[in-house]
């Protein structure tokens, strides 16, 4: 490390350590931004409506599968990470799949 910084004032190497901690910082600071601004998507299952055709789990199985139990889609996951699921809302026949923001 000491050659690297050969050359280097004592000052120069502060200004550049405050520089890149300074854009850590403000990276660090960005990042949380987003995250609580953008929350992913949550998928529900109205089971009062759900008649188990098993379309949602044909479109997003990450996310719907049928409960055997109950004859009723249930949600495995709580976010829509890997598929879209708005395409599961638009395919249930019945209107018993809703996305909350």
């Amino acid at each position: 490390m000491g050659n690297f910084l050969k050359g280097f004032s004592s000052e120069n190497i502060e200004c550049l350590i405050n520089n890149f901690l300074k854009l850590i910082l403000m990276f660090w600071g960005e990042k949380k931004h987003l995250k609580a601004e953008k929350s992913m998507p949550k998928a529900k299952v109205d089971e009062n409506l759900c008649i188990g055709c098993g379309t949602c789990e044909a479109v997003c199985p990450g996310v719907f599968k049928i409960d055997p139990e109950k004859g009723k889609s249930v949600v495995i996951s709580e976010e829509c990470g890997d598929c879209n699921c708005q395409e599961v809302v638009e395919a249930c026949p019945v209107n018993a799949i809703s996305i909350e923001e």
